[in-house]
């Protein structure tokens, strides 16, 4: 029998968990798995991030059962600490796709000015064919505890407990509190692949309530910009037939505004500035060329006086 290998307890920024995997009747030896954990620490922080841990190579099967489990009952802290089990990578069974892929994606429509500024997302999703995830091998999970004394706690906990040599195992004491894996999970998976009815059409309504609410969006967005002009005064070209077009009142409040926006815009070019001053030179020229010759006459009126 070969000697036991050496597990440091810390790699990196990492720390160790060592889990024992639950025996199986094809594997005839102990198969023990690790888990690396350490604060949370993302490039863009968000409100949980001070109070979170961050996991890495967590088991394929896990579940945020499994997790709670493991920290509460088999390493010790006190029940309830958690509060949410964020899985961070993409399940190797991918999941149903949104309604949006399946009836049709509606494109964002974003509302200009101060009025409205929302935009309806589509949310609405079929129903799941999967009573279980699966997650690939070295996948990534995010527990937010309910305060940050909470998680130097379970940090402390942890680190004592891997540094001990103590093992625990993967799953022990919740068999039946999650959904069954094997030939259960694609029976399972069969059944869901039709799904009641009613559950059916209430994500399809739900999805078209959204995706109208989002096409009268558009319209009023749309109905805007033929009407209303842009801080520059230029007015959008939309597309549109005749039942979109703008009506003539509005159109002709539009020209006024974007008259009175001119006003004071003749110079906005540097052309129209030196025009300008060129023209304003030859108007000094020649006021200066009338009022000589004006002096110029004062002066022979005067002589012609004096003889």
């Amino acid at each position: 029998m070969s000697a036991e290998v050496e597990i440091p307890a810390k790699v990196s920024d990492y720390h160790v968990l060592p889990l024992r995997l639950p025996s199986h009747p094809a594997v005839h030896f102990e198969a023990m798995h690790y888990i690396y954990f350490k604060l949370h620490t993302p490039s863009v922080p968000t409100p949980e991030s001070s109070r979170s841990l961050f996991l890495v190579n967590i088991p394929i099967d896990s579940t945020a059962i499994h997790l709670k489990h493991l920290f509460s009952k088999q390493i010790g802290l006190p029940a309830g600490r958690i509060v949410d089990v964020i899985f961070n990578e993409t399940p190797t069974k991918k999941k149903t796709p949104p309604a949006s892929a399946v009836l049709g994606k509606a494109s964002k429509k974003r509302k200009r000015g101060s009025e409205e500024e929302a935009v309806l997302e589509v949310e609405s999703t079929l129903p799941s064919t999967w009573d279980r995830e699966i997650y690939t091998s070295g996948s990534s999970a995010t527990i937010v505890f309910v305060d940050k004394a909470s998680l130097d706690a379970a940090v402390k906990a942890t680190r004592a407990f891997s540094t001990k040599g103590n093992k625990v195992t993967w799953g022990d004491g919740i068999a039946n509190k999650t959904a069954k894996l094997g030939s259960h999970r694609y029976l399972a998976h069969a059944s869901l692949t039709f799904p009641p009815r009613d559950s059916l059409l209430s994500a399809v309504n739900n999805y078209m309530t959204i995706f109208n609410a989002n096409q009268d969006i558009a319209a009023k967005a749309l109905a805007r910009k033929r009407s209303m002009p842009d801080e520059d005064g230029f007015v959008t070209v939309t597309r549109g037939g005749r039942n979109a077009a703008a009506r003539m009142e509005d159109a002709q409040e539009s020209l006024e505004r974007q008259k009175e926006r001119q006003k004071g815009l003749n110079d906005f070019y540097r052309f129209q500035g030196r025009e300008a001053r060129k023209e304003k030179a030859l108007e000094l020229v020649k006021r200066f060329e009338e009022d000589k010759e004006k002096v110029k006459q004062m002066k022979a009126r005067r002589k012609s006086f004096k003889a």
